[in-house]
């Protein structure tokens, strides 16, 4: 189905993850389309417009209803359920109405039936749905804390898969990563040429500065250090410093994203994560628009290079865990080599992810004009380097589970090639 591309409108929901979609809101807006972003979890950016009667109402029953049902089963919980299910009747037909595109966070819909999304198919609309990694990739293929209840996992693995499947039935367009769509059977657009609005509301009073501290100053900011490959980063920092290299270091977390800000903007270098299945996350894009040099590990590059056009791929830094402190000495010691990095940087920035660029890109998309180039089928993935993890842990992860029930555990039996390059992994360890 093709749509008039002129003047588009777009409804988002119903949460957000590290501001993506209300970015993705703000850049429609700007370009002239008509958006609307209902976000049911945390919302910490500061909407620019008045909200609409129908979603404002809604809002106020889903809250009342779930405020009421921490509460006895009584006849106020009774009516506030009917008064929620109501204004979700009225919101789901308002949606279908008045809007052309629903662009939906992991398939997720308000009802375990995604009846207001059936209302909006029935009403000819297209219908995207997006994942950002754990909501389709494998949990084998990522950090585990509790290895011992891997059965009940594998359970809930296999009803994950079915579930996923089943919400591709009623997506015309799945948006996900060749390093975490393991577990789609749809042809996937291509993540990365989708969703990287670039963050410019984190520096909306700061001036970008291109000059470089003296000594160089390196910055690793970690939402979960165990996660990020903090200790990585840290080991590699003592080695340089033993090896005579003159720099200042400065890790900081758990404090505002504004502090963070000013530690980014004042820094030369970030050191973002090392386990990363993406050239670059939320942070490390945000380094990319200050103009900083972005350092991302990790296992996945090599095989998102087989998919991802080079004008689509963020021009990070990039390395393997265990040559970090190779690719660290490389960029200390070499001044051209750094402004390399910021000069791809500010490219990227300027023609790649700009608001105006990224929704044409969007809009084509939706419209079924997308170049072929822009999608990849699910079937062909070999990845199996995963997440938030280093390699042995993963490996680790793939021979526990093959115990438990051999291939099957796996939940890869309509991708045999990928099910045979992770039996052969199991059976190394």
């Amino acid at each position: 189905m093709k749509l008039n591309n002129d003047k588009m409108r777009f409804f988002l929901g119903f949460t957000d993850t590290c501001g993506v979609y209300r970015s993705v809101e703000q850049s429609l807006l700007s370009q002239g389309h008509r958006a609307y972003f209902l976000n049911l979890g945390n919302d910490l950016r500061e909407k620019s417009y008045d909200n609409p009667f129908v979603p404002r109402l809604f809002r106020r029953t889903y809250d009342y209803a779930h405020c009421e049902a921490e509460g006895s089963t009584n006849f106020r919980s009774y009516f506030a359920q009917l008064a929620y299910k109501a204004a979700m009747i009225i919101l789901a037909i308002w949606v279908a109405v008045c809007f052309d595109v629903l662009l939906i966070k992991s398939g997720a819909g308000l009802t375990r039936s995604r009846f207001e999304l059936r209302v909006a198919r029935a009403f000819g609309r297209k219908i995207i749905f997006s994942y950002h990694g754990s909501d389709s990739r494998p949990f084998y293929l990522g950090y585990t804390a509790e290895r011992e209840n891997y059965p009940e996992k594998i359970r809930e693995l296999e009803s994950f898969r079915n579930y996923l499947q089943k919400s591709e039935e009623l997506a015309d367009i799945v948006i996900d990563s060749p390093s975490s769509a393991h577990l789609h059977m749809k042809q996937c657009c291509l993540r990365q040429v989708i969703f990287n609005p670039a963050p410019l509301d984190s520096f909306p009073d700061q001036k970008i500065d291109y000059s470089e501290s003296k000594p160089l100053r390196l910055l690793h900011a970690p939402s979960d250090p165990l996660l990020k490959g903090t200790d990585v980063i840290r080991r590699a920092v003592l080695e340089l410093k033993s090896k005579g290299y003159i720099f200042e270091f400065r890790e900081v977390n758990g404090v505002s994203n504004e502090q963070v800000i000013e530690e980014l903007l004042a820094s030369d270098i970030v050191v973002d994560e090392m386990y990363s299945d993406n050239y670059a996350g939320i942070f490390a894009l945000e380094g990319l628009t200050a103009r900083k040099v972005v350092v991302v590990g990790g296992y996945a590059f090599e095989h998102l290079d087989e998919y991802v056009p080079d004008w689509a791929r963020a021009p990070t830094a990039r390395t393997r865990p265990e040559k970090l402190v190779e690719l660290l000495e490389s960029l200390l010691c070499d001044h051209k080599l750094r402004q390399l990095y910021r000069s791809r940087a500010d490219a990227y920035i300027k023609t790649v992810v700009c608001p105006a660029k990224v929704v044409k890109r969007l809009v084509t998309l939706a419209g079924g004009e997308a170049p072929s180039e822009w999608f990849f089928d699910p079937k062909s993935i070999e990845y199996i380097g995963g997440a938030a993890a280093p390699m042995e842990e993963i490996e680790e992860n793939i021979a526990q589970v093959y115990k438990v029930n051999g291939a099957q555990s796996f939940s890869m039996e309509d991708k045999m090639n990928l099910q045979k390059i992770l039996v052969n992994r199991a059976s190394k360890n």
